[in-house]
């Protein structure tokens, strides 16, 4: 079995969407902040349905110019702009039309890449730190999306790249509720004019089409009356793969993580996130092949009663687009490493 994570991008603001309401062009306007004091260069790509026409790809610089970019399949385009007294490439523009899981293609891509905001060695040519304005217009046919995400830029732990996270704003995405408590999933009467959203934040690598072969992970938090998604955890779209289960994660909100050691240094650090709960269910896997015969055992069925009682057991309450069926419990050796305690 391979286990893969969701991500931990459901709030990053990393994902954009607008429906066709008529047979009128569509038209999505993002606004997408390049951050300050980036060492690393910056994504975004933009799906658009494989029967669109006409379309069109506008490209603002903060307080500048605007620049149309002629996207074809056939070159990439550049954008450039004067670098200590040459015109130098900030940005690239592709157009490629992938054929998903070897079928027919349904999806035309723009992406768009672009330099980072600071460079190393400085004397390379940097991307201005701001809001950027992308606009993609096109004919789109009446319920079908034009959709965009910004790629995950963080780094890796141990390593530090110098990577900040470009988002995309939008005056009308809301963070907070009236509590000041963080808003995890999206009111459809209420996504902004920029189509930022919170679904569809699931990674890419966990979008495969459901087989017997892989299994994808939420995570979750909180001990039994108290547990629910992780704030961090995916949120899948509609056409997308949903989530199978949810691994544990987090202790609570505020105590996050659960204990991982080094493999050979004898560490002990506290990690959080979807990546981490891949291996307290992978951990429960492992422990049904050992039980039973590995070639007679239905693993599937397995993990689903685990989950359908850890549901009922713990009072779990969240929605099948984070969580799919429901937690897997920790497995026996992984209990003694999480510690709930009543406050």
């Amino acid at each position: 079995k391979l286990i893969l994570p969701t991500g931990n991008l459901n709030l990053e603001r990393c994902c954009a969407s607008i429906v066709a309401r008529d047979e009128k062009p569509t038209c999505l306007n993002l606004d997408w902040f390049m951050a300050a004091d980036d060492a690393t260069s910056s994504h975004l790509e933009v799906w658009v349905p494989y029967e669109a026409k006409n379309l069109k790809l506008t490209v603002t610089e903060p307080g500048g110019d605007a620049h149309f970019v002629p996207v074809t399949s056939d070159s990439p385009q550049v954008l450039t702009r004067i670098n200590r007294g040459n015109r130098s490439i900030i940005a690239r523009a592709t157009q490629d039309t992938p054929r998903m899981w070897g079928g027919p293609p349904t999806k035309t891509r723009i992406a768009l890449a672009f330099a980072p905001t600071a460079p190393v060695p400085i004397e390379r040519a940097a991307t201005p730190v701001g809001r950027w304005k992308v606009e993609v217009t096109a004919e789109v046919p009446t319920g079908k999306a034009i959709e965009a995400w910004v790629q995950r830029d963080a780094s890796h732990i141990g390593h530090n790249a110098r990577a900040r996270q470009s988002i995309l704003l939008d005056e009308d995405y809301q963070r907070y509720d009236h509590r000041g408590a963080l808003i995890e999933t999206d009111d459809p009467c209420q996504v902004g004019k920029g189509g930022v959203q919170r679904t569809g934040t699931v990674s890419g690598t966990a979008t495969a089409a459901p087989d017997r072969h892989t299994i994808v992970v939420g995570a979750y938090q909180g001990p039994k009356g108290y547990a629910k998604a992780t704030p961090y955890t995916a949120t899948s779209a509609r056409l997308q793969r949903q989530p199978d289960y949810a691994g544990f994660a987090d202790r609570s909100a505020l105590r996050r993580g659960i204990i991982a050691s080094g493999t050979r240094s004898g560490s002990r650090n506290a990690m959080s996130g979807t990546s981490v709960a891949v291996p307290s269910v992978a951990r429960v896997v492992v422990d049904i092949l050992q039980c039973t015969d590995p070639e007679k055992v239905n693993v599937i069925a397995c993990l689903d009663k685990l989950a359908i009682d850890e549901v009922k057991r713990i009072k779990f309450r969240d929605s099948s687009d984070r969580c799919g069926k429901g937690p897997i419990p920790l497995s026996k050796s992984q209990r003694t490493h999480v510690q709930f305690r009543k406050y």
